[in-house]
């Protein structure tokens, strides 16, 4: 029997439209009950009220071999006993299990429905057998989170008992996708299914790194020492430029070999509204024209992020934006314009490039070492490299520790890690967006047909004995032909954070005082 390698989604939302090209796995919507088949699709998500005939369908497609990803909407019908409804906050994972491995912290903040028997992430995850096949259900629905643009001060794991602390994004948007990415992952290959994806890096890279320095007030000398750093090291790096904060030689700039102009601001602040926002724009990329700078990409000054923000990014025109105050620790996405302004597009144009939040300030601020801010930066890369997430990361000049920053930068730089440029990295990636592509499994051959698909966007195929294996080329494969590799193994376990999420007043002070300054400046 042909089996297509297909996800089907019940409900389109912008949220899932995010999450599933995380995935990078074919999809579409399900207009008819009647297309609920074995042979159609390997994973039905059912992410929206379903009527008495749709839950018919859905059972005799799972009851069939198929498999399901439940958000609450289909086993509160077929298990009321196996489930209960409750209230998400923080789950602290502490565990070791293929879903939570790397996801300390998935801080969710919404009601949901999850399983009684509390085994996977503390009853946020569950798996239940029905007929040949299998039911996934998450207790939260993860396109709903996509949606938040709150932040707040948290604490991240940190070294010797010393947790740094920044103001991110409220919701772990990135950390839900890598769950997701696992859970369906998982269903395919409960069904004896290989899994096909678009990579998340160029060809056959194995990675990608990118380094962001946020210039704010920094002098002659530190950006020069910054800057040879970058040379010493042969890395591109993308520079965000105060330009208030550098008046009278912004043409310093100009004269960097190898690196990529970006704009952070004139005055460093954020305001409240579209207009003052743009005004500051405005004004500072007039000053960088002047300088002889054209730039493409924009950060916002201590990582905050609104609608008022970014209809200004939308207004300048601006590639791409990095606020972790929106996203961290994820892979590129288009944020999700406001309900009022969906009319023949559901996202902004800027693609949100999000940065792992912790710098090497954050972690002086705790009294972490430079020796030991080394080993800190080498954990969270070996852990993104375990997860198959980019490696990007950001720098203040003013916090110097250039021996730290020489370290990053050769911790992440193996062979087969691709050096990009911000903006060559959004580039790729909106390639990656519009390459589409079709696989079917018959008779142990590919059958993979694709279009739009750029010659740089391979695939990555995910077999069901845990090796994995890189397709580039069309056509009819046979999976005995692909090489497979062994994924690596994961790190060493972080430390204890079970009290990360309890309240601090260290961290309360610190939330209040760069609130001050912030308002001061």
């Amino acid at each position: 029997m042909s089996r297509t390698l297909s996800i089907g989604l019940l409900d389109r939302t912008p949220g899932w439209d995010i999450l599933l090209e995380w995935t990078g796995a074919p999809w579409r919507v399900v207009h008819n009950v009647s297309e609920l088949s074995v042979e159609r699709f390997a994973l039905i998500i059912t992410n929206r009220h379903l009527w008495k005939e749709e839950i018919e369908a859905v059972e005799a497609f799972v009851s069939s071999g198929g498999a399901v990803l439940d958000i609450g909407r289909f086993l509160p019908h077929m298990m009321p006993n196996a489930i209960e409804r409750r209230w998400f906050t923080s789950v602290l994972s502490g565990a070791s299990d293929a879903f939570s491995t790397g996801i300390p912290i998935l801080d969710l903040h919404g009601r949901g429905v999850g399983p009684r028997q509390r085994d996977l992430l503390n009853g946020l995850l569950g798996f239940f057998p029905m007929g040949r096949g299998v039911v996934a259900t998450l207790g939260i629905d993860p396109g709903l989170m996509m949606y938040d643009y709150r932040a707040r001060a948290k604490r991240f794991p940190g070294l010797d008992g010393k947790h740094p602390a920044e103001r991110v994004a409220r919701l772990t948007k990135g950390e839900i996708g890598l769950l997701l990415r696992r859970i369906v992952v998982h269903l395919f290959h409960e069904q004896r299914l290989p899994f096909v994806r678009k990579r998340s890096f160029p060809a056959d890279a194995s990675n990608v790194f990118c380094f962001r320095v946020d210039s704010d007030y920094g002098s002659r000398e530190q950006i020069d020492a910054l800057y040879d750093v970058a040379r010493s090291t042969s890395m591109p790096m993308t520079w965000f430029i105060h330009t208030e904060g550098h008046s009278g030689w912004l043409d310093r700039f100009v004269r960097f070999e190898g690196q990529e102009s970006a704009f952070h601001c004139s005055r460093h602040k954020t305001f409240p509204e579209k207009e003052r926002n743009l005004a500051n724009m405005q004004e500072g990329c007039r000053a960088l024209k002047d300088a002889g700078l054209e730039v493409s990409g924009y950060a916002a000054p201590n990582g905050i992020w609104h609608h008022g923000i970014a209809q200004a990014i939308e207004e300048q025109d601006f590639l791409y934006s990095s606020e972790f105050g929106l996203a961290y620790d994820a892979l590129p996405f288009n944020p999700i314009l406001p309900m009022n302004r969906r009319v023949n597009n559901d996202f902004y144009r800027a693609l949100q490039i999000p940065v792992h939040p912790i710098s090497v300030g954050n972690l002086a601020r705790v009294g972490i070492s430079d020796e030991r801010m080394i080993d800190y930066y080498k954990n969270v890369i070996a852990w993104k490299e375990y997860s198959q997430e980019p490696l990007i990361f950001y720098h203040h000049p003013t916090h110097e520790r250039w021996g730290v920053v020489e370290q990053i930068i050769e911790a992440a730089h193996n062979p087969n890690v691709l050096l990009l440029r911000f903006g060559e990295y959004a580039e790729w990636w909106s390639k990656r967006t519009v390459s589409q592509f079709e696989v079917a499994l018959d008779d142990g051959n590919l059958n993979l047909y694709s279009y739009n698909r750029d010659s740089s966007v391979f695939l990555d195929l995910f077999f069901d004995d845990g090796t994995v294996g890189i397709v580039k080329d069309d056509g009819m494969i046979s999976l005995a032909d692909i090489p497979k590799m062994y994924p690596s193994n994961p790190p060493e376990s972080r430390e204890k954070h079970s009290h990360l999420r309890k309240f601090s007043f260290t961290v309360a002070r610190r939330a209040l005082r760069d609130s001050l300054i912030r308002m001061g400046r």
